[in-house]
């Protein structure tokens, strides 16, 4: 558990999206890591931090959104980064991001993903009545090795030994009711002939 460090957020729903903000407040001593810089790569082959990148995954009429390192399931062997980039926020300072959500959600997890069998797509529909958006931060320790390696994006931080910052995250959770239920598209897994 990390101390001193106070976490809101809030939500909009209008139209065809939810917008959701969210703040980290620093009050320790020493910098917090947040996993808030999830990348994807663009159709000509570039990088892209959207703010609107979060893993997505629904469970009970609840849908999950997350800025996090994952949790392994049980069996699953990766070779990629097991980890996103990451945000510094110095002591007593405060981050704030706000994030879009196109309705219908399509999940988006990518360790839920990968332990399907089959060709996998968001295209169950279910619906979602509350939201929990789950952050994940850590202290910026020298174990950690957090460095700006992208000259595009100064304020993203390529994490060189993600294995401590995994290990030390602790994951500040909020529940967010919804003023109406909304749709969801969970995976689904299509069988290869």
């Amino acid at each position: 558990m990390i101390d001193h460090v106070a976490f809101e957020c809030s939500s909009t729903q209008r139209g065809g999206e939810i917008e959701i903000t969210y703040s980290i407040k620093n009050g320790r001593g020493d910098a917090l890591g947040v996993f808030n810089k999830i990348s994807a790569v663009a159709i000509d082959g570039g990088l892209d931090f959207s703010p609107n990148h979060v893993y997505r995954e629904i469970t009970q009429g609840v849908l999950h959104l997350m800025k996090r390192a994952l949790p392994l399931p049980p069996g699953l062997q990766v070779t990629g980064p097991l980890a996103p980039h990451a945000s510094r926020v110095a002591p007593g300072e405060t981050l704030t991001e706000t994030f879009v959500v196109r309705l219908p959600v399509e999940v988006r997890q990518r360790f839920k993903f990968l332990t399907m069998r089959g060709e996998v797509r968001p295209c169950k529909p279910m619906v979602a009545r509350e939201i929990e958006l789950s952050i994940g931060v850590f202290p910026c320790t020298e174990e950690v090795r957090a460095v700006a390696e992208h000259p595009a994006f100064p304020e993203v931080l390529t994490l060189f030994k993600p294995a401590a910052a995994i290990a030390a995250q602790t994951v500040l959770s909020r529940r967010i009711p919804l003023r109406a239920a909304i749709a969801v598209l969970d995976y689904e897994a299509f069988p290869w002939s």
